[in-house]
């Protein structure tokens, strides 16, 4: 199994091998951005800020391209500056990388609030993509977006929606104002799940897509979610502007 865990961003420039020996499982990648792992001082620090205490409108982005080519800045040296306002809040991987490496597990994860309290998670596909996996895929975020890309997910087990993106806002005597995802935006691009089952989590938008075919051989289920333990009630949200196709045995 491979974990990649990152409070900042991410630049995957190499190759990954996780196949197993004969008959064994091939593992799982798992990719989490969580700002919160930078244990970050509630009081700033003169000279010590962070890049989303100077712009808090950098996105928490898990980037998945088409293009085999590394994502490394070309005269990035270690110890050496990123441009924070390119990369921040972003990790980059892409397509041959992942489906090459034979895991048998795909867990994409994010955060969903920038440090403006706003939606800032999202899992954003460029070009036409393609990922399999012999298990499963997980991709735990609020947003999916592309522009003008076809994706496909293939796999036994697919989860999307984030299981985070409820946010209660106390109304007082037991009331709360809830949100679950973020508006949805139209585009050209189409995503098929391809499974045996299909669960969708929590909140879930789609921006740039107008089409999304779920097709599972199996259920398609939706997993309300609860974060507060005062609530009472587990919630769910799919928004989409465009055409929701779900094909399964049971829904």
């Amino acid at each position: 199994n491979l974990v990649f865990r990152a409070g900042e961003g991410m630049f995957m420039g190499g190759a990954m091998k996780a196949e197993g020996g004969r008959g064994a499982a091939g593992g799982s990648l798992t990719v989490e951005l969580n700002p919160k792992l930078r244990n970050k001082p509630s009081i700033l620090i003169s000279g010590g800020l962070f890049p989303d205490d100077v712009n808090k409108t950098l996105p928490r982005t898990i980037v998945i391209s088409d293009n085999a080519e590394t994502s490394v800045p070309i005269n990035l040296a270690q110890g050496g500056s990123i441009a924070s306002n390119k990369y921040s809040g972003r990790a980059f991987f892409n397509e041959t990388q992942i489906n090459s490496a034979s895991f048998d597990s795909r867990n994409f994860k994010t955060d969903v609030l920038a440090a403006n309290g706003k939606y800032a998670g999202s899992i954003q596909f460029n070009g036409d993509i393609n990922l399999n996996a012999t298990r499963q895929i997980t991709l735990d975020t609020p947003t999916l977006q592309t522009t003008n890309g076809k994706v496909g997910l293939n796999a036994p087990y697919v989860a999307l929606g984030s299981t985070q993106s409820r946010i209660d806002t106390d109304l007082g005597e037991g009331k709360f104002a809830t949100t679950l995802a973020p508006s949805a935006k139209s585009g050209h691009g189409k995503l098929s799940v391809n499974a045996k089952g299909i669960d969708v989590i929590g909140g879930l938008s789609f921006n740039g897509f107008n089409k999304v075919n779920l097709l599972s051989q199996g259920d398609v289920r939706t997993v309300g979610i609860r974060i507060r333990p005062e609530t009472k009630d587990f919630l769910g949200e799919l928004k989409l502007a465009g055409n929701l196709t779900i094909q399964a045995s049971q829904v």
